[in-house]
């Protein structure tokens, strides 16, 4: 069940950053797969796993999130942001390294905040 989560987590910020032919709309078929994986990440959040888990289930509502202009999108958003900032309070020390002391977890969230 986790692998599914982060596959959805995943292919959601792959299909944002990678959208088929930028200067264009995109397809519609693309964008109904990209609304049907986030809303059912949004009912299916890893809170069961937290820590890395919880991240990135949150960076990936986060962004779809602000993709979309829609009222549901305006609450993956606000989710989202909420669950990654409650994240930033619980999973960083205040020496600025991740708690898991794992140097790829703290790569991946700063690569986060500098995009």
């Amino acid at each position: 069940m986790g692998a599914l989560h982060r596959v959805a987590a995943h292919r959601e910020l792959d299909q944002i950053f990678h959208v088929p032919e930028r200067t264009l709309e995109p397809p519609l078929p693309w964008l109904a797969s990209l609304w049907s994986q986030t809303a059912w990440l949004e009912r299916n959040f890893e809170y069961h796993l937290l820590a890395n888990h919880l991240f990135k289930n949150a960076k990936a509502l986060l962004f779809a999130g602000s993709y979309f202009e829609d009222p549901a999108a305006g609450e993956w958003l606000h989710k989202g942001a909420q669950v990654l900032a409650e994240q930033l309070v619980e999973q960083f020390l205040p020496d600025g390294g991740h708690f898991e002391r794992s140097p790829c977890i703290t790569r991946s969230w700063s690569r986060t905040f500098s995009t």
